[in-house]
């Protein structure tokens, strides 16, 4: 019997808005009144999960920044965390204005501001991202000695070839440090490069918060989309791709589902979860 349901949120949940369709937020709901335990595992800040968490009734947990956070999506209470080394942070952002961009820095200070997001004043930020979240920024002059928060997640939005250049740069020099990933992000229309602890990914929250719960990793379903969800699928008793997901994400999956728009993650729900498959696991 699935106890734990681990399910990335964009491309899997949600896609183009943060909106949840109706039959996987009847799925979530039924999942959760026969006793298994939702968490939204993203790349994402908590600030930016609570929109699509409440829109389905109940306690959860969300494990978010890949990984770098785990915490309570209901109270913001943060139970785990892991920084990025601040000579790191400077390494990125120097590495990141070679090729015009100015760095975003994500914090963790969950209690007291966690919507902020850090930059400085080198380049100019992408339209779509600043009609979104121009709200958020805090503007400082030193990103290594200007911010007070720890800090989980560094990243640039732009187009697809010149994100990949400052991809592969991170790739190329801190790749031993830290995580670096490259992909598309729908919402704004963009693309994302992305730096987050090399101690963490989601497969490692994960495993804490099964502990945490005293679930065993046969108990556990897993629901993803994309790169930053492999290590998760391998991990999770039961691994489903989305049926639109990366290649390498259905080819290593247990289980391939419906696409997106064919509700993929609810059919994944219905079959592992609320029939109570008797689909076999990894021993």
């Amino acid at each position: 019997m699935v106890r734990l349901l681990f399910i990335d949120l964009d491309g899997t949940l949600v896609h183009r808005t943060d909106e949840v369709s109706p039959r996987t937020i009847k799925a979530l709901t039924r999942a959760r009144e026969a006793g298994c335990t939702v968490v939204i595992c993203t790349g994402r800040s908590r600030f930016e999960v609570e929109p699509v968490a409440s829109q389905w009734a109940g306690h959860g947990y969300a494990i978010t920044n890949n990984g770098a956070v785990i915490s309570e999506w209901d109270t913001g209470k943060v139970i785990h965390k892991v920084a990025i080394p601040r000579a790191t942070v400077k390494k990125a952002a120097h590495l990141a204005h070679e090729h015009g961009f100015s760095l975003l820095c994500i914090g963790a200070d969950e209690a007291s501001a966690p919507q902020r997001v850090f930059t400085d004043r080198k380049f100019p930020l992408p339209q779509t991202f600043l009609e979104e979240h121009s709200h958020r920024l805090t503007h400082v002059s030193d990103l290594r000695e200007g911010i007070d928060h720890d800090l989980v997640t560094l990243c640039i939005f732009g187009g697809n070839g010149e994100t990949e250049m400052v991809y592969n740069r991170w790739l190329d020099e801190l790749g031993h440090m830290v995580s670096v990933f490259h992909a598309p992000f729908s919402r704004l229309d963009t693309w994302c490069s992305y730096v987050t602890p090399a101690e963490a990914n989601k497969a490692i929250a994960a495993q804490k918060v099964a502990e945490m719960l005293n679930v065993s990793r046969e108990n556990t379903l897993a629901i993803g989309d994309h790169l930053n969800d492999l290590e998760l699928l391998l991990w999770s008793g039961i691994g489903v791709a989305m049926g639109d997901g990366h290649s390498l994400a259905k080819a290593k999956a247990d289980h391939v589902t419906g696409t997106f728009e064919e509700d993929g993650a609810a059919e994944a729900i219905e079959k592992f979860v609320l029939a109570h498959s008797e689909t076999p696991v990894r021993p």
